[in-house]
């Protein structure tokens, strides 16, 4: 829940077995009706070119540079750890192929707070190397993220340097898959940040309605 509408404060929900490990595929997509059009099509068939598809969400680098990854459940390969010097998504532009314990896989996007630790210079591997891997956590940077709201010490430091103080931005943004093209133009003429991640909702009943 978002809050605007009220908390949900007991859900019932439906567990799925699992297996010890997660195959990725990231596929690169030139446009986002390439990306549109794939994610439609896997959502509804829960497969793609032919393999299965367990999981499933996307990465925009740039207009014309956006990675749909493709899980599926295995027990084989050696998976790899992003969880010390090795940034997850930076493998996504790098490894067609990869395999992440189904645990890391739950978890892949907290060691970096999905690219945001950049901000606390964890994406200097000298940096990297002196920062303990047990502190490389969401929480902990939103602990470090408190304090400097607490203190103020970024927009002190801003005036210091004659900098107008900025103003730190979360959001979740919904849109229909059919308009994500439409969306993505004015994102990136208006906005201009990147990366963006893209997380593909699909009801479990589509005949349910909500009111």
């Amino acid at each position: 829940s978002y809050g605007s509408l009220g908390y949900a404060l007991r859900l019932e929900i439906e567990l799925e077995p699992v297996r010890r490990n997660v195959a990725l595929r990231h596929i690169r997509f030139d446009s986002a009706a390439e990306v549109a059009k794939a994610i439609a099509t896997i959502t509804a068939q829960r497969a793609y070119q032919e393999e299965a598809v367990d999981y499933l969400d996307g990465t925009v680098f740039a207009p014309d540079e956006i990675y749909l990854t493709l899980g599926a459940y295995s027990d084989e390969g050696t998976p790899s750890d992003y969880t010390g010097q090795q940034i997850y998504y930076r493998s996504i532009r790098e490894r067609p192929t990869d395999t992440l314990t189904t645990h890391d896989y739950l978890w892949r996007w907290d060691t970096d707070w999905f690219w945001c630790s950049a901000a606390f210079g964890l994406g200097h591997p000298g940096v990297r190397r002196l920062w303990p891997d047990r502190y490389k956590r969401s929480d902990v940077y939103w602990k470090i993220i408190a304090a400097d709201r607490r203190w103020n010490l970024s927009q002190r430091a801003a005036r210091m340097r004659g900098r107008a103080p900025k103003e730190n931005v979360v959001q979740d943004i919904e849109v229909p898959v059919a308009a994500l093209p439409e969306f993505l133009d004015f994102f990136h003429a208006e906005v201009g940040i990147s990366p963006v991640w893209l997380c593909p909702l699909h009801q479990r009943d589509p005949d349910r309605r909500w009111s």
